[in-house]
C-alpha cells in the first residue's frame, strides 16, 4: 500500500463524516504565511506545537490565525484546531486533520465549526495546502452564507 493512502483515506472519510451545512454555500478562499511554530512538547512520538500566522481571504479581508496541532511524527498525521480572526474581528473556528507530505509540506482537511459574530453559524469545508515551510498556505473550500442556517 503507498504510504501516503491510509492518511488521504482518512481525509476523505473525515470530509464525507462532516454534518452537510445548512443554507448556501460559497466559495472561501485564503492565502497565508505562518509567522511563527512554537513547540510545547515532544514524547520521542507525538510534537504538541503552536502555529501563528496571517493571510488575507474571501469573507475574511485581512486574518490572523493561531492553530494548536498534535503530530504524530511516526506516521506524519497530524490535528489541528485553528482560529481565524478576520479584519472586523469576527471569528471563525476550523477542525482539521492532516498530512506531512515532507518536511517541508503537507495537506490537511477542514470543517468549519462555527465562530463568532457572522461566522456564529456558518459551516463548510476544504483543504488547506502548506508549501514552502509555511512561506506559501493556500485554503481553498466552501462556506455557508451569513445568516444561513439560522
Amino acid at each position: 500500500m503507498m504510504p501516503f493512502a491510509k492518511p488521504c483515506a482518512a481525509l476523505a472519510l473525515f470530509l464525507l463524516c462532516s454534518p452537510a451545512p445548512a443554507g448556501d454555500l460559497v466559495r472561501l478562499k485564503a492565502d497565508a504565511r505562518e509567522t511563527a511554530f512554537v513547540p510545547l512538547s515532544f514524547d520521542g512520538r507525538f510534537l504538541v506545537a503552536d502555529v501563528y500566522g496571517a493571510g488575507r481571504g474571501s469573507h475574511l479581508g485581512r486574518f490572523t490565525y493561531s492553530s494548536p496541532h498534535v503530530f504524530d511524527l511516526q506516521t506524519g498525521a497530524f490535528t489541528a484546531t485553528a482560529v481565524i480572526t478576520a479584519a472586523n474581528g469576527d471569528v471563525l473556528r476550523m477542525e482539521m486533520v492532516g498530512q506531512l507530505l515532507s518536511d517541508t509540506e503537507s495537506i490537511s482537511a477542514f470543517r468549519i465549526v462555527g465562530g463568532t459574530g457572522r461566522f456564529l453559524h456558518a459551516a463548510g469545508q476544504g483543504t488547506v495546502d502548506r508549501r514552502d515551510d509555511g512561506a506559501e498556505i493556500l485554503i481553498e473550500g466552501s462556506i455557508s452564507t451569513v445568516g444561513s442556517g439560522r
